[in-house]
Parts: structure tokens; C-alpha cells; sequence
């Protein structure tokens, strides 16, 4: 652990206990937050502050990166973050617009000229809005030792990802 998250986690620590005890002289008299009332409220509760966000394959950047969302910005009762699998941006976007209980998602900025394409979709523009960039999309080519430059890949299988992704 480096020097720096050693004095992160003490000054984690020693905020938490400071907190637990009662400074001396301080009214007891402070509201004491209770829970829901009834299992309505509870579930309630926490439906009101939950977010879905639809994320990518197993192992890949958006996955990774909505697992982190869920790790550091969920706060339990008042900001709740689950990360779901997707198939990649193409699909996510479709997801977005059209699945149930999907509030966010990750896509390429490239994919709403994608959806333009799709004459079943009207106005997807008043539909769908790309909230932030987050980062830089990853690519990796592998290839065999045969393949020196990019342009040995004309005309060759370059991908193979699921179908819906943003590498179709």
C-alpha cells in the first residue's frame, strides 16, 4: 500500500471514530434518523435513488468503468448505482431507448449517426442525449507476425465482438 492510501485509510479511520463519540457537552437531543416505517417505504426508498447503467462485456473498458461508478459513487440510500452487462455501444443505445429500468449507459460518440441509420427510429436525436465523454476509446490490434502496418488488414476479418457492439 502506498504512503499516501496509508494516510487516506488512517484519516478514514480516525474521522469515523471521531464521529462515533459524542463530543462532550453536545445536546442529546439531535434527531436520530430511522429507517422506513413500513416494507411500501422501504422498497420505496430505495427505488427512489437507484440508477441503472447499462455497461458492456465481461472484461471490457465500459464494464470496468461502471463497476467503478457503482464502487465510488454509491452511497446507499441516497445514490444507488447498478451496473448491468451489455452487449456494447450499439446495442447499449438501443437499450437506453427502449428497455425498461435503463436510465444510462455507455456508448461511443459515433453512435447516434449509428441509430440515424436505423429507419425504424424517429427523431432519435429528441430521444437519446450523451450526457459526458469519460475517456478515450481502447483499441488493440492483434494480429499475426504477417501483418506489419494497417493496411495489410485491407480486406481481412477485423473483429470479432458481439454482435450490437461498437466494433460492428
Amino acid at each position: 500500500m502506498s504512503r499516501l492510501a496509508q494516510y487516506a485509510a488512517f484519516l478514514g479511520i480516525a474521522l469515523m471514530a471521531c464521529a462515533s463519540d459524542p463530543v462532550a457537552g453536545a445536546p442529546d437531543s439531535a434527531p436520530v434518523e430511522t429507517g422506513p416505517a413500513t416494507e411500501a417505504a422501504l422498497g420505496e426508498r430505495m427505488n427512489a435513488n437507484t440508477v441503472t447503467v447499462v455497461t458492456g462485456t465481461p472484461g471490457g473498458t465500459y464494464f470496468r468503468v461502471g463497476a467503478e461508478f457503482a464502487f465510488v459513487l454509491d452511497d446507499g440510500d441516497r445514490l444507488r448505482i447498478l451496473p448491468i452487462l451489455g452487449k456494447g455501444a450499439g446495442e447499449n443505445a438501443y437499450d437506453i431507448r427502449f428497455l425498461k429500468g435503463v436510465d444510462l449507459g455507455f456508448v461511443r460518440t459515433d453512435t447516434l449517426d449509428q441509430l440515424r441509420q436505423d429507419k425504424r427510429l424517429k427523431n432519435i436525436e429528441q430521444q437519446i442525449h450523451y450526457i459526458a465523454k469519460l475517456f478515450n476509446d481502447e483499441m488493440h490490434i492483434i494480429a499475426p507476425k504477417s501483418v506489419r502496418t494497417i493496411s495489410d488488414l485491407a480486406g481481412k476479418r477485423i473483429s470479432f465482438d458481439v454482435k450490437g457492439s461498437g466494433t460492428d
